[in-house]
């Protein structure tokens, strides 16, 4: 799963490895609580780019992130569903211990809209009081 494809010069893209989520024997691996569980069955039913990107049940895991020389990469395969991107963002947060740095950002972001709602609310004349 690519993550982020570098521009010039750099050559490289950011990945996280994609794996079946059962062994050949039909024995479930074994996941750990950052591993996004990605169900086949959910894209076999979908649209455009999404359908058939995941084949058989699989998991991401999102602490071996990696980059790797673009060339190394043979094709694209599809895309994973808006759901599961998101789920993957959020599992990128926990597996980076990013929680506290997204929490502050968010509270400056929310800060910063109320400063700027303020400041564009019409102000009332002193009679109208």
């Amino acid at each position: 799963m690519v993550l982020f494809d570098s521009e010039f010069p750099r050559k490289t893209v950011t990945i996280v490895p994609i794996t079946s989520l059962y062994k050949q024997n039909g024995e479930r691996k074994e996941t750990i609580v950052t591993d996004l569980i990605l169900q086949a069955s959910n894209y076999t039913n979908a649209e455009g780019t999404y359908k058939n990107t995941i084949v058989k049940d699989s998991f991401i895991r999102t602490e071996q992130i990696r980059s790797v020389s673009r060339h190394l990469l043979e094709e694209k395969i599809g895309k994973l569903l808006p759901s599961d991107m998101m789920k993957l963002d959020v599992y990128l947060i926990a597996s980076l211990q990013l929680q506290n740095t997204v929490s502050k950002l968010i509270e400056a972001e929310v800060e910063r809209r109320v400063l700027q709602a303020q400041r564009q609310r019409p102000r009332k004349f002193e009679h109208e009081r």
